[in-house]
């Protein structure tokens, strides 16, 4: 699996870099970073939870709505250790607020990276549901 992979304009998602390199923003959903980041990059680590519980719904839609706002203005990439929930969770709630389909944006993630995308069934089911809300 790449380290990273692009999913729309300007957004990129995946596992931990070991640089970044000519990204504008960077969302980190793991731990604090540790890889070189080149001056004029701005980072912001929010660290979530992997398990059998929703992490903080509010940080959540607030990181998505980072992710488009950051997108729409440069080079933008998300990333937890591996690409597979966190990461995702995050790009998939953002690609949803910018109108897709919850099934149809999941498919086209697993397409992208690989079919262990959100295989944290909790994850991929909120947000379903949350699409419906």
């Amino acid at each position: 699996m790449n380290n990273e992979d692009k999913i729309a304009d300007n957004l990129w998602w995946g596992g931990q870099p070991q640089d970044i390199n000519d990204y504008k923003y960077v969302i980190a959903v793991n731990h604090l970073p540790k890889y070189h980041i080149n001056e004029g990059t701005l980072v912001i680590v929010a660290p979530l939870q992997d398990g059998y519980k929703i992490p903080d719904v509010t940080m959540l839609h607030r990181l998505a709505d980072m992710v488009n706002e950051y997108s729409a203005l440069g080079k933008t990439y998300v990333h937890c250790t591996a690409g597979i929930n966190r990461s995702s969770l995050i790009v998939a709630l953002a690609l949803i607020k910018r109108g897709g389909n919850p099934r149809d944006v999941v498919k086209l993630l697993r397409q992208v990276r690989g079919s262990d995308v959100l295989s944290n069934e909790v994850f991929e089911q909120w947000l379903y549901e949350e699409s419906q809300n």
